[in-house]
């Protein structure tokens, strides 16, 4: 029992380090081609530093959470016993199973983002690690419950966007905010919220769509463990877009609120972790609607 709780714990970790690595990846190419560009310019060194920091960074946690996730998923499919026998099984997994096919196509994605940056072309990068972050939707409930095109496909892919639009975008924005002048700062934050409404929206919309369908009436929400999952979810959630509104209220003084938003964007950040981790465990579970 034992171990299983640990295998469970070491896939939930690596499933949510692996995801949000690739989206803190496409909110920096983000952050850094659609706001920081037109608002700031190419002329802050520290800034352009700091976007290759956190790049290099999430490239590195990407490629270990992947690695991770496919080693611990291939024993518990496997049912493995040892280290040497979980490697000499990964072949299989990857090859011949969807998980597989799902994770060669995110390295596939992050060679593509590292050949496009690597020749000067962060849009195509940005692109590329869209695409990265989209793939996650595969591993959602959709497609395991239909097999195919469906309301709920849909819904998990605009959500599994906008989150990685919004959350992702975090990291990014604390670089701006600490390095760049304060008038600059808020500039780039104010553009950002544009497309940070449109994210926060649509993931709220689809994160209660998806609690609904796969867990049922709201009133039977908290019936089930899942249904709890989700409500727990949902309240972060709500306590992210509490954030976010907190700091376009506080951005009418101008400029010398720019400072103060360093607190509050860690702060979201730490928000954004747990609600990654609640996601990759709803993930891993099985819904009413499958029972």
């Amino acid at each position: 029992m034992p171990a299983v709780d640990a295998l469970a714990a070491g896939l939930v970790a690596s499933r949510a380090v692996a995801v949000g690595a690739l989206f803190v990846i496409f909110g920096t190419l983000m952050v850094a081609t659609a706001i920081a560009g037109p608002t700031i310019g190419d002329g802050v060194a520290n800034l352009h530093r700091g976007f290759a920091t956190l790049i290099r960074g999430a490239f590195l946690a990407a490629i270990l959470g992947i690695g991770l996730w496919t080693g611990l998923q291939t024993a518990a499919l496997a049912q493995t016993v040892g280290a040497g026998d979980t490697l000499a099984r990964v072949p299989t997994v990857v090859f011949h199973t969807d998980f597989g096919r799902l994770m060669l196509l995110r390295l596939a994605l992050l060679a593509a983002i590292g050949l496009a940056l690597a020749a000067g072309r962060p849009r195509s990068a940005a692109l590329f690690a869209g695409l990265a972050a989209v793939v996650q939707a595969g591993h959602l409930h959709a497609l395991a419950i239909w097999h195919g095109p469906s309301l709920l496909l849909a819904s998990e892919v605009l959500h599994v966007l906008a989150a990685a639009t919004w959350l992702g975008s975090l990291p990014a924005l604390l670089v701006v905010v600490i390095t760049v002048p304060p008038g600059s700062a808020m500039a780039a934050v104010r553009r950002f919220a544009f497309i940070g409404s449109g994210a926060v929206l649509t993931v709220g919309a689809t994160a209660a769509f998806q609690a609904i369908s796969l867990a049922g009436d709201p009133l039977s929400l908290a019936a089930t463990a899942y249904g709890r999952m989700c409500l727990a979810k949902l309240v972060l959630l709500g306590l992210l877009v509490a954030l976010a509104l907190r700091n376009q209220w506080r951005l009418r003084r101008g400029a010398d609120a720019v400072p103060g938003l360093g607190g509050s964007i860690r702060t979201a950040l730490m928000l954004a972790a747990l609600v990654l981790t609640l996601a990759a465990i709803l993930s891993a579970m099985a819904p009413p609607s499958e029972a």
